[in-house]
């Protein structure tokens, strides 16, 4: 949901985009190219141009219609959430070959076409984003150069330089960890709950880099990092269960359901059960969730614990219902940004096994694998 310079609210559903002038809303229907199709994303530029992410490509919005922008050929789709404009009017967008850059006057170009989804478009989008935040006047400049390069591997460098109002040094060692967003009035100001740099620096060390941050107060900040690539033919993605069996090379993968409602939350947990070489299917929430237990069975589950629709709760419970009379246990690891007292406590009453808190700490969710592989290895004896 984005609301234009003209002040209108625009609202993105799966069945189409709709546009609310202060009376009714008003849907954009087959004219104008868009509807039936799945909103992704939303996003405003500084100029007033909307621009919409969808499940057929990328529309910009001239005031009369939608036009679909036509994408290189190894750009195929938009990832979602992941539409962002820097200050000079450069279109970022998210896709399933990496970053790309552009607008109508230049098209569409790929800035990081080598590497995985994750990275190379999920951190940097967030980067940039927060960099977009906390800057209120000067630039906000997005980088990628290639730094090495074998016959068999390149490392990339990513830089986001912003000249916003800067970190102050007593915070930047801490900066890296959740809900460390300067001070209290900074928070009210801008928003957000910290957890953003958290998660890209997570994201960042599960492909083997670190995530640094130079900035001085009132003159900027810049995020950036390096991470290594296996070159790929045609800009197609590695083949993640080979990487990951230096991981778990001494364990058996398993199914494992991922409910979580955060877009981002997702791609982080998928990214680490992934290279761990586990199958994962993902839910957006418990309705969702519960339609692929009925007709899937799987050897672990992730729920959070605080979802719209159906939280992890309530669909706990439904699953321990139906597992009353088919004798079957499906290990359930909560998954809360929540620590109050009893909350633990709360999460064990309603069925589950097992508790992780938010930001997920990649060593804390190996350790809760492991535990649950083994389970899985002594059924499978014992059934033998």
């Amino acid at each position: 949901m984005v609301r234009d310079h003209t002040g209108y609210l625009w609202v993105g559903t799966q069945n189409g985009l709709f546009r609310y002038d202060g009376i009714a809303f008003r849907r954009f229907g087959r004219a104008d190219g868009i509807q039936g199709e799945t909103i992704a994303s939303l996003h405003v530029t500084r100029s007033g141009e909307l621009w919409a992410g969808t499940n057929q490509g990328l529309f910009r919005f001239d005031g009369r219609q939608f036009q679909r922008i036509s994408l290189p050929a190894q750009i195929h789709s938009i990832e979602a959430n992941a539409i962002v404009s820097d200050r000079n009017g450069v279109v970022y967008a998210g896709t399933d070959a990496g970053l790309a850059a552009g607008n109508t006057a230049t098209g569409f170009r790929l800035i990081a076409p080598i590497g995985r989804q994750t990275v190379t478009s999920g951190v940097p989008m967030n980067l940039l984003a927060n960099a977009l935040k906390f800057t209120e006047r000067g630039e906000v400049v997005v980088q990628v150069n290639c730094e090495a390069c074998s016959a068999t591997n390149k490392t990339y460098r990513f830089r986001v330089r912003d000249t916003g109002i800067g970190i102050p040094p007593e915070l930047r060692e801490h900066i890296f960890e959740a809900f460390q967003q300067g001070d209290g009035s900074v928070s009210r100001k801008y928003g957000g709950a910290g957890l953003g740099l958290s998660i890209s620096s997570q994201l960042v060390a599960i492909m083997g880099g670190v995530l640094r941050v130079d900035s001085e107060i009132d003159q900027g900040s810049t995020f950036e990092f390096s991470v290594q690539f296996p070159i790929v033919k045609d800009f197609e993605e590695t083949g993640s269960r080979s990487a990951a069996a230096g991981d778990s090379a001494d364990c058996d993968p398993l199914d494992i359901l991922v409910v979580e409602d955060n877009s981002v939350n997702r791609r982080v947990i998928e990214g680490v059960l992934v290279r761990l070489g586990h199958g994962v299917t993902l839910a957006e929430d418990g309705i969702e969730a519960e339609r692929i237990l009925a007709d899937r069975e799987f050897q672990l589950a992730f729920l959070d614990v605080q979802m719209p629709v159906m939280d992890g709760l309530e669909l706990t419970k439904r699953i321990r219902e139906r597992e009353a009379e088919t004798g079957d246990h499906l290990p359930v690891v909560a998954l809360t940004a929540s620590a109050m007292k009893g909350d633990r406590e709360m999460c064990f009453a309603c069925g589950m096994d097992d508790y992780l808190p938010k930001p997920i700490n990649f060593e804390h969710l190996r350790a809760v694998i492991a535990k649950y592989q083994r389970t899985a290895k002594r059924t499978a004896t014992s059934e033998r």
